[in-house]
């Protein structure tokens, strides 16, 4: 299984510590995550989730906060080349705001077999946006924006949820 993890504003900082770990534990529980590329530029994710695609290879997309925001451009993006999308998770959208100010698309496509979508419960300053369409899994969490990072319970529930994807 292949992921792409898109952190949030402050990119792979201080500000995302909870979610780097997690990310090396992804790692060490060998999947394959490429966390290199902004939230920015999701054209560019998409244009490497293109290039190293292998049908047989799930491919999964993960993003906090404008991280999230992004996954649901990048998969818009490879909608339009039906990339199939095998399994999205979004940890609290920010609200509307997406590169270059643009309002991220809210409506997932055919092309995601599965969207879950972590939302916060307080503050509702920069998380809260809503994500809909098909076979989406909206759970709303007890935890502010910034400590989803730090949610243990929460990262158990994206291992289990991954793999199920990748033992298809």
């Amino acid at each position: 299984m292949r992921l792409y993890f898109i952190y949030g504003w402050g990119g792979n900082s201080f500000m995302s510590l909870g979610f780097s770990r997690f990310v090396d534990r992804l790692r060490e529980n060998n999947f394959r995550v490429d966390d290199s590329v902004s939230w920015a530029y999701p054209d560019t994710i998409a244009e490497k989730i293109r290039r190293n695609r292998n049908p047989s290879i799930p491919i999964g997309l993960l993003g906090h906060s404008m991280g999230a925001n992004a996954i649901t451009w990048v998969a818009e993006i490879l909608a339009a080349t039906d990339v199939a999308i095998d399994i999205m998770i979004a940890y609290d959208p920010s609200m509307g705001i997406g590169p270059m100010g643009a309002k991220p698309p809210s409506v997932v496509r055919n092309n995601v077999r599965r969207t879950i979508c972590y939302q916060g419960s307080r503050p509702r300053i920069a998380g809260g946006a809503s994500i809909t369409g098909h076979n989406i899994e909206t759970i709303i969490t007890h935890t502010s924006h910034m400590w989803l990072q730090w949610d243990e319970a929460l990262h158990q529930m994206t291992i289990r949820a991954l793999e199920t994807v990748r033992k298809r």
